[in-house]
């Protein structure tokens, strides 16, 4: 008994095989795009978690620079009310008030980004969406530090020539 098969048949049977190895193609196509999309997901995760260590690092290095000008805003206020005669001025003791303020604002700042900041293992596991509100919170904050600073080191430097003014002016030569 022989069997026949139709060329009709066998080519049913190749475009059979055909469709199901390109059906594999396709499924397995499809699992390396989403892998794909996995790594690039980790990538763009982990560039966030790293921008927003970077950023909560020069936060606190801002804080640390700007109570250190602050120290030396209130030295130089103090050394030019003493040359003036003026050491116990109530003008003195409010300006000194103000940079104590401003310090302790810094302070609070610096303190409030570091409870805040998201613990390692919270990083791992937090959205990009989240990394990104906290990362322009961090940076609204640098932004007003930075300005602290600044209006800080302004004040230093007219402290230092209104001191010189006053050294001028009490004969004593500018150095």
């Amino acid at each position: 008994m022989r069997c026949y098969i139709s060329s009709a048949e066998i080519t049913s049977l190749v475009s059979a095989i055909a469709s199901a190895l390109s059906a594999g193609a396709a499924v397995w196509s499809a699992i390396s795009a989403r892998s794909a999309q996995r790594s690039a997901q980790r990538i763009e995760q982990d560039k966030a978690q790293i921008e927003l260590t970077v950023k909560a690092k020069e936060l606190s290095i801002e804080a640390e620079r700007v109570i250190a000008r602050g120290a030396e805003l209130k030295r130089a206020l103090d050394d030019s009310f003493r040359l003036a005669g003026q050491h116990s001025s109530p003008r003195l003791k409010t300006l000194l008030h103000g940079v104590d303020e401003k310090i302790e604002k810094v302070e609070s700042l610096k303190k409030e980004m570091e409870t805040s900041t998201l613990a390692e293992k919270d990083l791992k596991k937090a959205k990009l969406e989240e990394l990104a509100q906290f990362q322009a919170r961090v940076h609204e904050t640098l932004v007003h530090i930075r300005s602290i600073r600044e209006d800080m080191e302004r004040g230093i430097a007219s402290v230092i020539d209104e001191s010189k003014q006053i050294r001028k002016l009490q004969g004593f030569d500018s150095v």
